[in-house]
């Protein structure tokens, strides 16, 4: 209460509990049916269109970090020099997409790129607008397809989609594989890579290979990182006395 004469008289009705889940959002192309990815060009590219600050403020309450690498920010294989090779930078990907044809289809001669996304999590749909909103500013037509769980994990085994917006809990040693394994249960739209496969196993090994796994990744363009945010509770006090939120159950 700004107008209160003494602290004593600020009462708060709300209490707020941080989850840190290691949630990753990123975005992952569909390399094997995409005519959008026939050749490394553009998704190398994406990264340079990816507001990640904006995204962060508009869509999750600022409560993310954002990242341009396949790893937390909090973790010390984040190497900020490099991390900064990628950031958004709207010019670059204009200036990228004024030296790339994009596909036409005579069939369908106002068709998009397609941005794929889960439409039960409400904050992952407006993320996803707000990038297809950019890119098409930026000069790369995109729309979005909204799916309930159960079409959207069947879309994607399908790989009726170019790009979708995916999210994930990484593991707490960064393993990547499940990306990049033949079969991985993150290796939708094509991605499984043995060059990258190997480094993953070698960085798990020895830790000081993590950034050249890094950079391998940001430069291949597979998966394009946008950022690692939390679980947020909020509940009226005193209403819920012995919440005590986990990693994996916020209401535990």
């Amino acid at each position: 209460n700004p107008m209160s004469d003494s602290y004593a008289d600020y009462r708060c009705d709300y209490e707020l509990w941080n989850v840190d889940s290691g949630v990753f959002l990123y975005i992952g192309c569909n390399v094997l049916y995409s005519d959008y990815f026939d050749d490394g060009y553009l998704r190398t590219k994406l990264t340079y269109a990816m507001d990640r600050e904006t995204i962060i403020q508009r869509c999750y309450n600022d409560r993310a970090q954002l990242a341009t690498l396949a790893t937390s920010p909090s973790s010390p294989h984040y190497n900020k020099t490099l991390a900064a090779k990628y950031a958004f930078d709207p010019l670059k990907f204009i200036d990228a997409m004024s030296g790339w044809n994009i596909p036409r289809d005579p069939e369908k001669p106002n068709r998009k790129m397609q941005l794929l996304v889960n439409s039960d999590d409400s904050a992952r749909v407006r993320a996803a607008r707000y990038i297809a909103d950019c890119l098409t500013e930026y000069g790369l037509p995109t729309e979005t397809l909204e799916y309930g769980t159960n079409t959207y994990e069947a879309v994607l085994l399908a790989g009726n989609f170019d790009i979708y917006l995916g999210q994930t809990r990484l593991p707490p040693n960064n393993d990547l594989s499940e990306f990049f394994r033949l079969w991985g249960n993150l290796s939708w739209g094509g991605i499984p890579n043995d060059n990258i496969l190997k480094m993953c196993k070698e960085s798990l090994e020895n830790s000081g290979n993590y950034y050249n796994l890094l950079e391998l990744i940001a430069e291949d363009g597979r998966i394009i990182p946008v950022m690692f945010g939390y679980y947020t509770v909020y509940a009226q006090r005193g209403l819920m006395p012995d919440l005590a939120p986990a990693r994996d159950n916020v209401f535990y």
